[in-house]
């Protein structure tokens, strides 16, 4: 059942619970990971990077978690201050709903806004094409760069 976005909740995922939790959706984007690497890296962002996670949450159908957002604010020479967005991810079931918009919103409205953050800032891989859809068209989100990658191990 679709949920009319107010009815939904934005909550912090910080507890070992709640990002245990929150893998059933994460892992639908982070298909590479196993449960136990994804608890510990994401324990381990938000210790040194100051990595934070937000659930939208069905508060009508058992807190069923509907989206998720990872994001670590940081200062740049280029960006000044930015927040960056390391996943957001709607499950699979749910997308096409306006959850990701609405939690990419709480974070510019809200959590940049509350903190003085100028930019949101995020990569999307080459083969997301429906996500680029979004950030551009939908979220007015500019294309700015490429990043680079060299595997090193």
């Amino acid at each position: 059942m679709t949920r009319d976005i107010w009815e939904t909740k934005v909550r912090s995922i910080k507890t070992d619970e709640d990002i245990k939790r929150a893998f059933i959706v994460v892992k639908q984007l982070r298909t590479h990971q196993t449960e136990d690497t994804y608890i510990n890296t994401v324990k381990e962002m938000m210790e040194k990077q100051n990595y934070h996670m937000f659930g939208l949450y069905d508060p009508l159908n058992d807190w069923k978690l509907l989206s998720v957002i990872g994001f670590a604010p940081t200062l740049t020479l280029y960006y000044g201050n930015v927040v960056w967005v390391h996943d957001l991810v709607t499950d699979i079931d749910e997308r096409g709903n306006g959850y990701g918009e609405h939690l990419l919103a709480f974070v510019e409205e809200e959590w940049a806004e509350k903190y003085g953050y100028d930019t949101v800032a995020l990569t999307s891989g080459f083969e997301k094409k429906r996500a680029h859809h979004f950030y551009t068209d939908h979220m007015n989100y500019d294309k700015v760069s490429y990043l680079f990658k060299k595997n090193l191990r």
